[in-house]
């Protein structure tokens, strides 16, 4: 029989899927091509409700926004107190979810809950790794002693901090190092030393244990040279000797030994009279008395005496004190058988010399140049008292006597101790020496007082 419309699938809600498929033909969005609906109902027909759309919840007892895995439930709507996050390992703990941040490496607490913590200390030092630079060394760690060994043993951050050994290069191995090269480390390399107080270490005699000595140089490195350095050896030095009048020549009586020459001194000792600047060895030898050049010989006792300072002396051959001016020397001090005066003019006659009377002898007794009547001082004694004798008879007129050692023409030698006193002739007379002796007397006298001046002048200094 053929089939008819009464014998067709019922549809009921029209949504394709028939009675008998469909699990509720009352929905058109209940079959079983519906996509499932947390909706409490079997949208898709497959006997199951909800299922694959519910949502899973957790309890949530500490409010931390992450649930207890042992709590899950599934449900449309996510209840109260429950939390879509689970995975809390401490569900009355806030700090302790899946969210939270372990930032504290040496707290030995899971806040994160993944299974580990920061906390580690592999080496047993009671340090975290996260607090030490090393956490397979128990000697290393922040309390550790730094140690020299080329390791952080206190994890600050520096190797061998502290306790490293500085030395400094010691270039001319004297065992002073230069303090401008330092090395710092666990053991003093080779050619250097733990002392840093050479002050010049390229040469090996200049140290603090040097001596010092005259060189210009700081030898034993306390920043003072020579002089100025009481330790200085003076030995190395030299004497020099004071020079008070500043003439270049020392007093051997003042040494000093000294590197540098002090001011006011020189290096000789060769002055004889550091007081008189005119007294040296450079001076020359004058006639004052003094050793001018320093010799050890004075005046005349000194060949090399500048003669112009000497005085000329004359040979005194008769001793009258006066000398012979062509015999002369040169001398500071007066010779024996020398005088100061060379006016005498017959040296081997002691009555003859420039303070002699003038007599009627021919001679020049005085030594003026003049003789006997052309001398005005000649003494003209009673023997020389000529009388007029104007009638040639031998005897002249007392009246009218003349003095000199010759007679003027016409004279005639007096022969009688009475004079007559004839009358002037008008005509110069001739002349006659007779005379009486006591007219002759007085006429001598006279003569004398008149024409010789007085013999007053003084010898000459011997």
């Amino acid at each position: 029989m053929p089939a008819t419309d009464s014998d067709a699938p019922t549809d009921n809600d029209g949504d394709g899927s028939p009675e008998g498929e469909d699990c509720d033909d009352d929905d058109a969005a209940v079959n079983p091509s519906a996509a499932e609906l947390c909706d409490g109902l079997d949208n898709n027909c497959d006997g199951e409700t909800d299922e694959g759309v519910k949502t899973t919840s957790y309890v949530d007892a500490d409010g931390d926004g992450y649930g207890d895995d042992t709590t899950a439930a599934e449900s449309c709507e996510v209840p109260e107190g429950y939390a879509t996050l689970g995975g809390d390992c401490d569900d009355a703990d806030p700090a302790y979810n899946p969210g939270a941040a372990e930032t504290e490496c040496d707290d030995p607490n899971d806040y994160n809950c993944d299974g580990s913590v920061g906390y580690a200390d592999n080496d047993g030092d009671g340090f975290a790794a996260c607090q030490e630079c090393d956490d397979n060394d128990a000697a290393v760690n922040p309390d550790a002693v730094e140690v020299c060994d080329e390791r952080d043993n206190n994890c600050d951050g520096a190797i061998d901090e502290g306790v490293t050994t500085t030395s400094y290069a010691d270039t001319d191995a004297d065992g002073y190092g230069d303090a401008d090269y330092p090395v710092a480390a666990c053991e003093v390399p080779a050619g250097y030393v733990t002392d840093a107080t050479d002050c010049d270490d390229g040469d090996g005699g200049v140290n603090p244990a040097a001596q010092e000595i005259c060189d210009s140089r700081d030898n034993d490195c306390d920043t003072l040279i020579d002089d100025a350095d009481d330790s200085v050896d003076l030995s190395t030095g030299a004497t020099s000797y004071a020079d008070a009048d500043g003439d270049g020549y020392g007093d051997a009586d003042a040494a000093t030994l000294s590197c540098a020459t002090p001011a006011g001194a020189v290096s000789n000792a060769e002055d004889c009279d550091d007081g008189d600047a005119t007294v040296s060895p450079a001076a020359t030898e004058i006639c004052d008395g003094l050793d001018n050049d320093c010799d050890s010989a004075t005046d005349d006792d000194d060949s090399s005496l500048d003669l112009s300072s000497a005085t000329t002396w004359y040979a005194d051959g008769d001793s009258d004190r006066f000398g012979d001016p062509d015999v002369t020397t040169v001398a500071c001090e007066l010779p024996s058988g020398f005088t100061t005066s060379g006016t005498d003019c017959d040296d081997d006659d002691a009555a003859i010399n420039p303070v002699a009377m003038e007599v009627c002898d021919t001679l020049d007794n005085d030594c003026d140049g003049l003789i006997d009547d052309d001398d005005d001082s000649v003494f003209l004694g009673p023997s020389s008292s000529w009388y007029p004798d104007a009638d040639a008879d031998g005897y002249g007129d007392s009246g009218a006597p003349t003095y000199a050692c010759e007679a003027p023409a016409r004279r005639t030698p007096p022969m009688t101790t009475t004079a007559t006193t004839p009358t002037p002739p008008s005509t110069p007379p001739p002349w006659s020496l007779a005379t009486t002796p006591t007219t002759t007397a007085t006429a001598s006298s006279t003569r004398s007082s008149t024409l010789r001046p007085a013999l007053t002048a003084a010898c000459p200094a011997t």
